[in-house]
């Protein structure tokens, strides 16, 4: 996975909110965070957390700091759409279930638009465990997390009590399980969105709308984001036990296409556009026009695209097309056999 700061390309500032704390100055499009946590230690010493500048803290925006142990590991999440040269060297935020989380110094405007994301895979489940949440008085202003029956979730309560009624957002499908002897660990993307234009809440899983809900009860969670637990009836609770990969923070609502986007990882895409890349040099008409075609789309358009060129998908069936026209163009320019007897 490649690092992307979120303050490093400059656009214009995000204003100050009055009583709450300012955002990052400059943000990438609306992106506040992206913590792919390639920068922390991995578990050759548990006890270091952070192999750069600060002790206990990871990069990629706001400085988010580990508590009680959490640690980053050297995971096996280059099987994360199952292409070992999308996620190099790939690390894990591991959370053990009981009080390990991490906190993000960012207080996101959860009465406004947002999106947060992140890669899940779990150890156990039976209980609640939240993914990423920002902390109110009584109760977390929204929480991406997981079901007792290890189904996901997007959610935001009415209002900072317990008793205020929830809009949710559900998945159908379950949240992948660690299996440490398996050869292809399995993860399940969750992308949760509010989407105050439309007044709804929005769930995806693996980049795909499973689930929305209306919302229009807003108010403002003052508290920071924390990743791997939650707050409810004034206390912390639901410590996510697994890992956590990718984690990326929007103060703005995706929409489909770019919440389908975020679901396949930089490394992937680029040996995707390589593969795209290739045919559109080496490929006939018909594979030329689709590929470049593919080129200049959405990640996830051209992204099938190239997948399919290993099987009867856009790409194959484009360059069986071409090798017909090459067979039949080859025939007309072949002399017939001259009429005579055998």
């Amino acid at each position: 996975m490649t690092m992307s700061v979120a303050h490093a390309v400059p656009e214009k500032p995000v204003a100050p909110r009055d009583g709450g704390q300012q955002l990052p100055a400059y943000a990438v499009n609306g992106e506040l965070v992206h913590y792919n946590f390639q920068w922390s230690d991995d578990n050759s010493d548990k006890n270091s957390m952070a192999r750069w500048s600060t002790p206990n803290t990871i990069e990629g925006g706001p400085r988010g700091l580990h508590h009680n142990g959490a640690y980053v590991d050297r995971a096996q999440n280059w099987s994360i759409w199952g292409n070992p040269r999308a996620t190099p060297d790939g690390r894990t935020l591991r959370l053990d279930g009981s009080n390990q989380y991490v906190s993000v110094p960012l207080t996101l405007h959860d009465d406004q638009s947002f999106t947060v994301s992140s890669w899940v895979q779990l150890t156990q489940t039976g209980k609640s465990y939240s993914v990423i949440a920002q902390d109110g008085s009584r109760v977390s202003g929204f929480y991406l997390k997981v079901n007792p029956d290890g189904r996901p979730v997007f959610g935001m309560p009415r209002g900072d009590s317990e008793n205020a009624g929830w809009d949710t957002a559900n998945g159908p499908d379950l949240v992948a399980q660690a299996n440490p002897g398996a050869m292809k660990p399995n993860w399940t993307h969750l992308t949760g969105v509010y989407d105050a234009q439309a007044a709804e809440v929005r769930l995806y899983v693996n980049g795909v709308l499973t689930g929305r809900a209306p919302h229009t009860s807003t108010w403002q969670a003052g508290g920071e984001i924390e990743l791997g637990r939650d707050m409810w009836a004034g206390k912390p609770g639901d410590y996510l036990p697994g890992g956590m990969a990718d984690v990326r923070i929007w103060q703005r609502a995706l929409p489909d296409i770019e919440a389908a986007n975020v679901a396949i990882p930089d490394g992937q895409v680029r040996d995707d556009h390589c593969s795209l890349g290739n045919s559109l040099h080496v490929g006939g008409p018909k594979v030329k026009a689709l590929t470049a075609k593919a080129l200049t789309s959405s990640i996830a358009d051209s992204r099938f695209a190239a997948l399919s060129a290993w099987g009867y998908g856009p790409v194959a069936l484009a360059k069986i097309d071409d090798e017909g026209d090459q067979r039949t163009a080859t025939r007309r320019r072949t002399p017939g056999r001259r009429p005579g007897p055998p």
